[in-house]
């Protein structure tokens, strides 16, 4: 009787067991390109009326549908069978009668490794035929490794405006008429005026940190006066003589049935370019919540987002500061931990992921993006100042690598976080960005805006600015905002058009923040900007070799509590250092301030002596330079390192800075 209890209660062991280990179940969904939404979607093999779906938006819809039926711990899978997926239109997302999804939505690839969402097409061939485009409008193209922008005019330089006037004509912000004069020589060089008469043209203009684009109404060939209406440009960033411009034809760029010939005069490519991909979509998704109903738990991973196009209309793109209103080509609303990750972004000619209003645990981590034409990560809704019923709670962009920024509006920041709580920017390295890389803020001085608990660390940017804007900054911060911290980033070779590179620029407003354990180095102007900002600490950072000086201050009487402390500033061939620091809301100490064959001498008017400062730190058989290669590009930021780790000075990790 007894063994015949023990084989029992084995038994029942048994089956525990084999429970135990069943893997979580989960309602799959399969998509393909050879699929039929009028079929059930659940298997991956055609069978009656069991197969494949077409499309991802029917996907979403038997998702929603299937959720609430689904057990705890169950899972949904969006499997996409193909290794290229056309997205023809956007699929759009939004809330029903429910918060969703209870559980967790994967989109993945089946049975490949990554699976690419597509906005364009291809032709391997151009030269030959017409292509089958009829009434599509693009306004780039791409290749395998590019993006190619509609040729503007002139192709490799700019336009100067000979004046400039504006006029109102009404009482609103936007009832102005600007007056652009040209000079007919030189727009005659490059396009010709009876080419200026015959079509309708855009005007693209480039002032300081803003890029503005409007349709042209009117042209005065007598004048040499191109007319637009719309919104002036700020007095921080006005429009005069001597400001850049192209010119874009807005019939040409419409373009039907275009061929070989085409696309080499608009677009600058031939058939030894091929493939070409010719942009039929500029929105991949909208995902749209409430507030009352949130979209929950959607993971896009191991997906490639590749060929979405921008389009220029009629409407204007304003100067905003950033870009800041500019779409993203998926945008996020009122969600609840959706995510990217191992996602490949390249050839978007706009930002990729826009985090807009009221979303929570959101990532972009382990991604890409390359040759956008725009940003790539944004968060936060400009303008929304205080309502705390919209911001973004929560968002972690981590390990991220991201090359080529801003080939479309250049004027768009790589990461720009406008407001939101806990906020992390991590472990990303960003690299040729024609303005300011990480941008976080732009609540203009006093305005309300809620920004806090916000870390920016162990970031590598570099190559940013190509001479194309000015007013930028490596990592950027304008208005107030609350536990800001910077730390454990490298920064370095910033370049501007006519002013202002800085690596680490802390601007109008800006309270709260402290700056510790970076490397900034060759920036045009300086490491480190602080202008009209309050409660700054800014201790144990190498500012080395930046052209404009290592520290530089905008405005004086504005500023107000600088703690500036244990920092080292090098300068090869010139003093360190151009700054006045004759000024009591400076708290200066134990900074080292280090020339190419001595010691400097102490500016600080609070520091120590030059003794406790600069000798006790770099010995004279330590110097900085006897250890280090003749390489007059850059220094040695192991040498800075080791021979200031003393005095306090904490060694700066390298290794674990940037994408890894």
């Amino acid at each position: 009787m007894k063994k015949l209890l023990n084989c029992r209660a084995l038994f029942v062991l048994v089956i525990l067991i084999q429970f135990c280990w069943l893997p979580v179940r989960a309602l799959d969904i399969y998509v393909s390109s050879t699929g039929n939404d009028a079929w059930d979607g659940k298997t991956a093999i055609h069978n009656n009326n069991a197969g494949p779906l077409a499309t991802l938006q029917r996907a979403f819809f038997i998702a929603i549908k299937s959720d609430p039926q689904l057990a705890n711990g169950e899972a949904i899978n969006i499997f996409i069978m193909d290794s290229k997926y056309l997205i023809a239109s956007p699929v759009k997302l939004s809330a029903v009668n429910q918060s969703f999804f209870i559980h967790t939505l994967t989109i993945k690839p089946y049975k490949i490794p990554t699976v690419t969402f597509t906005g364009s097409i291809a032709f391997n061939d151009i030269s030959s035929s017409k292509l089958p485009l009829n009434n599509i409008k693009f306004d780039e193209v791409f290749t395998d490794n590019s993006l190619k922008n509609y040729v503007r005019s002139p192709k490799t330089s700019f336009f100067t405006l000979t004046n400039f006037e504006t006029k109102k004509t009404g009482t609103g912000l936007y009832n102005n008429k600007q007056l652009f004069y040209y000079d007919p020589e030189q727009v005659n060089k490059a396009i010709g005026l009876s080419d200026l008469k015959s079509g309708h043209f855009g005007i693209i203009i480039y002032a300081n940190w803003t890029y503005c684009y409007r349709k042209i109404d009117s042209i005065n060939f007598k004048t040499h006066v191109l007319y637009t209406t719309g919104l002036n440009n700020s007095d921080y960033s006005p429009w005069k003589k001597g400001v850049r411009f192209k010119l874009v034809s807005l019939s040409s760029a419409s373009i039907a049935n275009a061929d070989a010939s085409v696309l080499s005069q608009y677009f600058n490519v031939s058939p030894n370019n091929g493939p070409i991909y010719i942009p039929v979509n500029d929105r991949i998704f909208d995902i749209a919540g409430s507030a009352l109903n949130k979209i929950k738990n959607i993971r896009f991973e191991n997906i490639t987002f590749e060929h979405f196009g921008y389009r220029y209309t009629d409407q204007s793109i304003d100067p905003n500061p950033s870009a800041f209103t500019e779409n993203g080509a998926i945008m996020i609303n009122f969600t609840d931990n959706v995510v990217f990750n191992k996602c490949t972004f390249k050839g978007i000619a706009k930002s990729a992921i826009w985090y807009y209003k009221s979303n929570s645990n959101v990532s972009v981590t382990n991604c890409t993006f390359n040759n956008m034409g725009a940003g790539s990560v944004k968060v936060g809704s400009p303008g929304s100042e205080n309502d705390t019923k919209i911001l973004n709670n929560k968002v972690n962009i981590d390990n991220n690598k991201i090359t080529n920024s801003g080939l479309v509006v250049p004027a768009a920041n790589p990461i720009f976080v406008v407001n939101g709580n806990n906020i992390s920017i991590s472990n990303n390295s960003i690299n040729k960005a024609e303005y300011s890389a990480i941008g976080i803020g732009w609540g203009y001085g006093t305005i309300p805006n809620i920004l806090s608990n916000v870390t920016i660390s162990k970031n590598r940017i570099e190559n940013i600015g190509t001479g194309l804007l000015d007013d930028l900054g490596g990592i950027y911060t304008l208005g107030m905002m609350e536990n800001v911290v910077i730390s454990n980033n490298i920064v370095r070779n910033l370049k501007f058009n006519s002013y202002g590179s800085w690596g680490i620029y802390i601007d109008q407003g800006s309270k709260n923040i402290t700056v510790t354990n970076n490397i900034v180095d060759h920036c045009q102007s300086a490491g480190y900007m602080q202008n009209r900002c309050q409660n700054i600490t800014v201790t144990n950072n190498i500012f080395a070799n930046n052209t404009g000086g290592q520290v530089q201050f905008g405005n004086f009487k504005d500023n107000i509590s600088l703690k500036f402390a244990n920092n080292v500033l090098y300068q090869e061939n010139n003093n360190p250092t151009n700054i006045n620091w004759n000024s009591t809301f400076i708290q200066s100490d134990y900074n080292a301030y280090l020339t190419q064959n001595k010691p400097g001498n102490q500016l600080n008017k609070l520091s120590r002596t030059a003794t406790a400062a600069t000798s006790g730190a770099i010995s004279t058989d330590k110097d900085l330079h006897s250890k280090r290669e003749q390489v007059s590009s850059k220094v040695n930021m192991s040498s800075l390192n080791i021979d200031r780790a003393s005095n306090n000075f904490k060694q700066i990790d390298t290794t674990k800075v940037g994408y890894q």
